[in-house]
């Protein structure tokens, strides 16, 4: 019972100090998302506009297939956009995320080689800009 006890107060204190960490260096976390997107989309036609383009659109066609095309209604009462949005965000966040976060190691090891820079914030700011295009939803 007492090291149970002992362990779980181990975990939040883990916890408490990872997340005092996150903090601690928010503003680094926030330039190395704010650098992904912008690198992301640095050839393209838009820019960093195409970032909120790109699933507005792809929302929008979806939409009109479905309710023009197929004169149908999939959402029952919950009306068609909320239902597809709702799963949008989630699958976009999702297969984006995790397809980048397998890369995060590879794409920033020159970060890792110096030794300033962690790999949970690498993996907290690529999880931040996936998140800030979904958030446009």
């Amino acid at each position: 019972m007492a090291n149970q006890m002992i362990n779980r107060m181990k975990i939040f204190r883990d916890a408490f100090r990872f997340l005092n960490a996150l903090w601690s260096r928010r503003g680094l976390i926030a330039e190395l998302a704010r650098r992904e997107i912008t690198t992301q989309h640095r050839g393209t036609y838009l820019g960093v506009l195409w970032v909120y383009i790109h699933p507005l659109s792809y929302v929008i066609i979806i939409y009109l297939v479905f309710t023009l095309g197929l004169r149908s209604n999939p959402g029952g009462e919950v009306p068609f956009v909320v239902f597809l949005t709702s799963g949008m965000v989630a699958w976009q966040f999702y297969s984006q995320t995790l397809t980048s976060l397998t890369n995060v190691i590879r794409s920033h090891s020159f970060l890792i080689k110096r030794g300033d820079l962690s790999l949970p914030m690498l993996h907290v700011a690529r999880l931040a800009a996936g998140a800030l295009p979904q958030l446009a939803l």
